[in-house]
């Protein structure tokens, strides 16, 4: 009866860990993007649109350990982490960029980037280019 018992608890030890195992894997999967890498649409106050209807620049942000380049025409400045969703050029030469999502009221929602550099502003929104931008928000409890 004793080694029923034993077995049971067994079983049932291996079990538990068996699930808790799985369930740090499943949040290991779930791991958000890095905010700031990724293919971006550039909007800007300032900026005259060419063509007929205005072409939208693009810029692609990369990650090298952990420094951040800007595509052309940012491409000859570095930008390093100073603070969670902030990447700066650290010598206050150029300025910051600031991490962030837009929502809309159908619950979609699109990574968004905000650049404050000396002589320019501007927005800056994920192209969906290896970014799931289906996924509706989920309602936030108030």
């Amino acid at each position: 009866m004793r080694s029923l018992m034993l077995v049971v608890a067994g079983l049932a030890l291996v079990a538990g860990v068996v699930v808790f195992a799985s369930s740090l894997a499943a949040e290991a999967e779930k791991a958000e993007p890095d905010p700031f890498v990724g293919s971006y649409l550039k909007f800007g106050r300032w900026k005259p649109r060419k063509g007929q209807f205005g072409e939208v620049p693009s810029i692609t942000i990369t990650k090298a350990g952990d420094t951040y380049q800007l595509s052309r025409p940012y491409d000859t400045w570095k930008f390093k982490p100073v603070e969670k969703g902030v990447i700066s050029d650290g010598k206050g030469g150029l300025g910051s960029i600031y991490a962030g999502k837009t929502q809309f009221v159908d619950g979609f929602r699109v990574r968004t980037l905000r650049a404050e550099f000396c002589y320019e502003h501007f927005i800056l929104y994920d192209s969906g280019e290896g970014y799931d931008l289906k996924q509706p928000a989920k309602e936030e409890k108030k």
